[in-house]
């Protein structure tokens, strides 16, 4: 028993040997002890909103963290100049491989848009930019001149009522329009149930990944992780569903929506071809599940401030009723007379990029980053959040201030730095679609409405809920129609 013993501290020490030794050889990022088998996991546990952690972490260990989750190796990058070169680093532009990702993907590593690599991320990317662009800009100012329409119709005038959520019904509708040329009503048992599960897949996740993702072997305590998986097939199947409806009614020679368009490529059976049904259902699940959501999260963000600033509301509709007067509503070519209401969409999503961690990236080789050695596999967990906050390109950026996107002639000025969507190879496919979408709602809502507090309610907070994606807390705000 005791020469038991004595191998095993001998193994132990071994091993802590040959991870100093290890160490020393190459020039790592400073970071957080590792401790075996747990990694430094237990200095994370409290880390709920990861982008916060990070800046506090930064002060003790600089903007390039190393990180250990469990046996996996991580990086934390954070500033605006480390982060946007981390995105545009050839390294970096890998997606890690996860028990979450291999539930969702059928038991494959790379399927859908999102967390996929390779030729089969390369073309359903492909694909996917090509059918966005297509739906076009005409078609997207008629669908949401059709939801506005039955939105307003659903709002109680002059009613203290919930704001959070208002728009995820239109935007899921939207999206779906977009992949199968349908809608849901809003009395769809079937959608709510959907709306409800999706925000909460959303809420209950971490970009550092949960504890299945770390040790597998756990998969069955983790309530959260079990919560998302019931999600994620329960979407499988709604998409899956869906899919077998369209099919039945497809015409190859005139393909209409997403769904058609694949399944014609499906048909053509050709050798390597990437297009697969598993594939076909991710794709749909990626843009109906993880592109409406943050856009309904920037929705109720960008209402909450309104309601928190009625100076600036006030201002953004004195501009809206300049540009449109009453006889019309906003179209995609307003956006280059609509200045200051584009400064107020831009600042919200400074202050409040609802992905304030982007997509976890993956080191594909061995290489140096700030001269520091990242190896092969390495998670690379970037800042998004830092570049709206970063002092060396934003005055007072804890202030509110949409001016601050206005040149001398209160014309409307993008910044470089900002990327809430990311940049390069792994910038988000419907990025140009989801601003468009973001603007006409915008425009059309305080054109007709008006949003202030309940009178004596104190305000909202501002903090945000934290998830894979972030979203603000619930609250209630009265709602009056202009005229």
């Amino acid at each position: 028993m005791f020469y038991s013993f004595y191998l095993s501290v001998l193994a132990f020490l071994l091993f802590i040997f040959l991870w100093k030794r290890k160490q020393f050889k190459h020039n790592y990022p400073p970071g957080f002890p590792n401790w075996p088998i747990l990694g430094s996991l237990p200095h994370l546990k409290d880390a709920d909103l990861l982008h916060f952690a990070i800046k506090d972490w930064a002060k003790k260990y600089g903007q390039v963290i190393s990180v250990h989750l469990g046996l996996h190796k991580g990086l934390f990058v954070t500033g605006a100049d480390n982060v946007l070169a981390a995105l545009r680093k050839p390294e970096f532009q890998g997606r890690p491989d996860s028990h979450t990702i291999r539930e969702r993907s059928f038991g494959q590593k790379s399927l859908g848009v999102f967390f996929s690599e390779g030729d089969h991320w390369s073309s359903s990317r492909k694909f996917t930019v090509r059918q966005l662009r297509a739906f076009g800009a005409v078609r997207t100012e008629e669908f949401m001149a059709k939801e506005i329409i039955e939105l307003v119709d659903s709002i109680q005038d002059g009613v203290e009522q919930e704001i959070t959520g208002l728009f995820a019904l239109s935007v899921v509708n939207f999206f779906w329009f977009i992949i199968a040329s349908r809608r849901f009503k809003p009395d769809d048992k079937m959608i709510k149930l959907f709306l409800a599960g999706n925000k909460s897949f959303f809420r209950n996740g971490n970009p550092k990944g949960s504890t299945a993702d770390v040790f597998p072997i756990l998969k069955h305590f983790d309530k959260s992780y079990q919560s998302r998986l019931q999600h994620i097939r329960k979407t499988q199947r709604l998409v899956k569903e869906l899919i077998e409806e369209q099919r039945s009614i497809l015409d190859k020679n005139n393909p209409v929506n997403l769904i058609d368009h694949y399944l014609v490529e499906i048909s053509k059976g050709e050798a390597q071809n990437d297009f697969t049904e598993e594939g076909l259902i991710m794709i749909c699940f990626d843009i109906f599940s993880a592109g409406a959501e943050p856009v309904s999260a920037a929705f109720d963000f960008i209402l909450l401030y309104m309601v928190l600033y009625p100076e600036v509301q006030k201002k953004m509709q004195e501009e809206i009723d300049a540009v449109l007067g009453k006889s019309r509503r906003p179209m995609l070519e307003d956006k280059n007379s609509l200045h200051y209401t584009m400064a107020v969409i831009e600042e919200v999503t400074r202050t409040n990029p609802t992905a304030p961690i982007a997509v976890p990236h993956k080191c594909t080789t061995n290489t140096y980053f700030n001269d520091y050695y990242v190896e092969q596999d390495t998670m690379v967990l970037l800042d998004l959040h830092s570049l709206g906050f970063d002092e060396k390109y934003w005055k007072n950026p804890d202030v509110f201030q949409p001016e601050r996107f206005l040149d001398a002639d209160g014309k409307f000025k993008k910044s470089n730095i900002l990327y809430p969507f990311g940049i390069g190879q792994r910038s988000c496919a419907g990025e140009t679609i989801s601003k468009n979408l973001i603007f006409l709602f915008v425009a059309t809502f305080f054109e007709k409405f008006t949003l202030s507090l309940p009178k004596n309610a104190p305000k909202p907070s501002t903090m945000c809920d934290p998830g894979f994606t972030i979203g603000c807390k619930p609250f209630k705000a009265v709602i009056t129609s202009r005229y």
